[in-house]
C-alpha cells in the first residue's frame, strides 16, 4: 500500500553541508550548510600533525575548534563503525581505517619528544588556528597520530560534505540498450546529479496517510543527469521507465520536472516523482530494453603463479578463492589485444606550487575490467556492472584503500592499469610532465616507481584518480 498521499516541492536550492550515510550507519543524516554554520564549536584542540608528501617532510601543530566526530556518528547510528571515508567538495577522498584506536596529541613533535601526549579523538573542525577552516562551513575533518612518526596528515579532509560509515548505500541504477554500460548509484551521489552541483538539494513536503507531514532532500533530474552522467544525448523522447521494486514500471519524460527523493526518516531509500505520480519503492531507470547477454565466456589466465608484478585476489565470504599474478611482459605480449589508451583530466592539489592545478594524463595500458572479464569467476561483463562485486586497489607505499567500492564504478569511471603515460599541463612546465597540452604528439614514458604499475581512473581529484606504485587488487564476489 502507498504511505505518500502527495509531495510538494519547497525549495529548488539548498546546499548540502554534510551528509552522513554508509552501510555501518543505522540512518542517514544530511546537514545543510546552514546547519552547520549554527552549531556550536566550542571543542577545541590541539594536534600534532605530520606530513610526508613527494618527500617534503613538516612537522607542526594546529588548533582546530569544532565537534567531535563520534557525535555525528553516533546521530546516525554508527558508533561501531571502525572505517570511514571522507569526500571533500573538491573531490579530495580519504579512508582512515582502525577508527577506534589510541591517537594522540604529541607537543613535543616537531622536537621528536613523544613526553606528554594526550589522547585525541577525531573533531570536525569548523576553524584552524582560530580562522575559519578553507571551505567554511564545510568542516576539516582532524586526526591524531598513532606514533611520532604517523603521518596523519594524508587523513585531513578539508571541505567534507560526505562522511561514509562502512561501504557504500545503494540507491538506484540505469539499465538499457540506449546506454554504454548500466550505472549503479550510491546515496552518496545523488545530490551530484544536479547540473549545478552538489549545492542544489531539493527540498520536498512529504504528505504520509495517518502520519503527517515531512520534509526530505531530493534532486530534480535534469539536462546534466541525462546527457553528462548517462551519456543519452540527444535527450530520448520516449523508451525511459521508472521501475518500481516489484518491477511495475511508470513511462517517464527525461524532459519533465523529475525527482529523486529520500523516503523514510531514515533517509536509506529513494522514491521517484514526476510531479503527478509516485514511486515509493524506486529501484531504477530503464532506458531503451533490456537484453541478456549472449557473447561466449573467454578464459585467460596469466602462467605465473607467484610474485607478478600485479595480483588479482577473489574473494568470497572472507576466504581467498584465488589469486593470478601478472608480469608487465606478458600482459603486453598474451594481452596485447586488450591495449588501449586513454585520456584522464583530473585536479591535482600539489601542483602549481601548492596551489593546484589540473594535470591531463594520456594512460597505456590494459582496462581493469578487461582482465577482470577473462577470470572465470566473472561469468559476464553484466556482472561487474550489476555491482554484484566490491573491489579494492592496494599499493606497496603508505596509500591502501581501505573501504571497498562498488564494482560499477570500474567501467563507469574507465579503470586502468597504466605501464606508460603522457603527463601534461597547460605550460608543460610542472615536474613530471611530458609535454604540455598545446602539443599534439604522445610522448610516453614509462611508469616510474616502485612498481610499474600505476591505476587511473575517471574521477575528478587527484587522490581518488590516481593509485601510485599499485601492486594489485582485490575482488570481492557477493
Amino acid at each position: 500500500m502507498n504511505r505518500i498521499k502527495n509531495i510538494r516541492v519547497l525549495s529548488e536550492k539548498t546546499d548540502v553541508g554534510l551528509f552522513i550515510s554508509g552501510s555501518a550507519a543505522a540512518k542517514n543524516i544530511l546537514f545543510t550548510g546552514e546547519a552547520l554554520d549554527v552549531l556550536p564549536k566550542r571543542e577545541k584542540q590541539l594536534f600534532s600533525v605530520y606530513d610526508d608528501h613527494e618527500r617534503k617532510e613538516s612537522r607542526h601543530i594546529e588548533e582546530g575548534t569544532g565537534v567531535p566526530m563520534a557525535a555525528f556518528l553516533e546521530m546516525a547510528g554508527a558508533e561501531d563503525a571502525d572505517e570511514v571515508k571522507i569526500r571533500s567538495v573538491d573531490g579530495f577522498e580519504s579512508v582512515v581505517s582502525e577508527l577506534h584506536a589510541r591517537r594522540y596529541y604529541f607537543p613535543g613533535l616537531t622536537a621528536g619528544d613523544d613526553t606528554g601526549r594526550e589522547v585525541r579523538e577525531p573533531l570536525v573542525s569548523f576553524y584552524k588556528n582560530g580562522k575559519q577552516a578553507k571551505y567554511y562551513p564545510h568542516p576539516t575533518i582532524m586526526f591524531g597520530q598513532q606514533g611520532l612518526q604517523d603521518k596523519n596528515k594524508d587523513f585531513f579532509a578539508k571541505g567534507a560534505r560526505y562522511l561514509q560509515a562502512g561501504n557504500r548505500d545503494r540507491a538506484f541504477w540505469v539499465k538499457g540498450d540506449r546506454l554504454t554500460c548500466s550505472r549503479y548509484f550510491g546515496v552518496d551521489q545523488i545530490f551530484a546529479l544536479h547540473e549545478d552541483g552538489e549545492d542544489a538539494v531539493a527540498l520536498l513536503e512529504i504528505a504520509v496517510v495517518a502520519d503527517g507531514t515531512f520534509v526530505v532532500p531530493g534532486i530534480r533530474l535534469e539536462q546534466h543527469f541525462w546527457e553528462e552522467e548517462l551519456g543519452l544525448a540527444p535527450i530520448p523522447a520516449d523508451g525511459c521507465f521508472a521501475v518500481a521494486a516489484s518491477g511495475e514500471e511508470l513511462a517517464l519524460d527525461p524532459k519533465a520536472a523529475n525527482y529523486l527523493f529520500f523516503t523514510g526518516e531514515d533517509l536509506k531509500t529513494v522514491g521517484f516523482y514526476d510531479g503527478a505520480h509516485i514511486v515509493e519503492d524506486f529501484a531504477g531507470i530503464r532506458a531503451g530494453e533490456i537484453h541478456t547477454a549472449d557473447t561466449p565466456k573467454e578464459v585467460r589466465l596469466p602462467s605465473v603463479k607467484t610474485e607478478g608484478d600485479f595480483y588479482i585476489r577473489v574473494m568470497r565470504e572472507d576466504r581467498e578463492i584465488s589469486c593470478y599474478y601478472y608480469n608487465q611482459e606478458e600482459l603486453c605480449q598474451d594481452y596485447a589485444d586488450l591495449l588501449t589508451e586513454e585520456d584522464y583530466l583530473y585536479y591535482n592539489h600539489n601542483m602549481n606550487q601548492g596551489k593546484g592545478g589540473m594535470r591531463r594524463v594520456t594512460g597505456r595500458g590494459f582496462p581493469v575490467t578487461g582482465l577482470l572479464n577473462l577470470l572465470p569467476e566473472i561469468p559476464n561483463p553484466e556482472y561487474i556492472e550489476s555491482g554484484a562485486l566490491l573491489f579494492q586497489i592496494f599499493t606497496n607505499d603508505t596509500y591502501k584503500e581501505k573501504l571497498a567500492a562498488d564494482g560499477n564504478e570500474l567501467g563507469v569511471y574507465r579503470f586502468m592499469l597504466a605501464y606508460e603515460q603522457d603527463q601534461r599541463t597547460e605550460t608543460g612546465m610542472e615536474k613530471g610532465d611530458t609535454s604540455a597540452w598545446t602539443d599534439e604528439d604522445l610522448h610516453f614514458e614509462p611508469i616510474r616507481g616502485t612498481t610499474p604499475f600505476r591505476i587511473y581512473c575517471g574521477k575528478s581529484s587527484a587522490n581518488p584518480a590516481v593509485y601510485k606504485n599499485v601492486e594489485g587488487m582485490k575482488v570481492i564476489l557477493l
